[in-house]
């Protein structure tokens, strides 16, 4: 996705490498792979806003050293909080994404992507369903002059925010 790198391809930018127990894809145990939906509640960014679309699909990993909980999509893990109860979780990550711009001589913009999930688990021993909520927000950096960016990423507005509830199922051990 070129520059839309900075969408919802999952909502999981972090810590790469997460190394581990077992198959070497996670810390601590397993919890199996699970199948998200998510589907767009508000958006103050625009339609169509960076690739963005109204509702997406991914598998992802998950596994749990308590009270800490791995989101696993492939090459990059996010680690996030689970609390005492075993049942709710919490992900938090950001991502610094530098846009060039199509017209000569402008500046680059910097947007960073601040990524936030929270939801719970169905059971704290065996979960088999998740529900909760992702939210994407976007902001220029710092002084980054993103009149040109914008325009062209079919962002309305800078800072913006794309909320999502996200239902997940099991689907495999791993």
């Amino acid at each position: 996705m070129c520059v839309l790198v900075i969408v919802c391809a999952a909502g999981t930018a972090g810590c790469s490498g997460v190394l581990a127990k077992g198959d070497g894809r996670a810390i601590g145990d397993d919890l199996g792979r699970f199948r998200i939906d998510a589907t767009l509640d508000d958006s103050t960014c625009g339609a169509d806003a960076v690739g963005a679309t109204n509702d997406f699909r991914l598998d992802v990993f998950l596994s749990e050293a308590p009270p800490r909980v791995y989101w696993n999509s492939g090459a990059d893990s996010v680690e996030g909080a689970l609390e005492d109860d075993g049942v709710h979780f919490s992900f938090h990550s950001e991502t610094v994404v530098a846009v060039p711009s199509d017209v000569p001589a402008a500046d680059t913009c910097t947007i960073v992507r601040t990524d936030a999930s929270s939801g719970a688990f169905d059971d704290a021993r065996s979960v088999r369903n998740l529900t909760g909520s992702l939210e994407y927000r976007y902001a220029a950096q710092g002084h980054s002059d993103c009149t040109t960016a914008m325009a062209s990423q079919g962002l309305q507005m800078l800072p913006c925010r794309m909320l999502y509830s996200m239902a997940g199922t099991w689907i495999s051990a791993r």
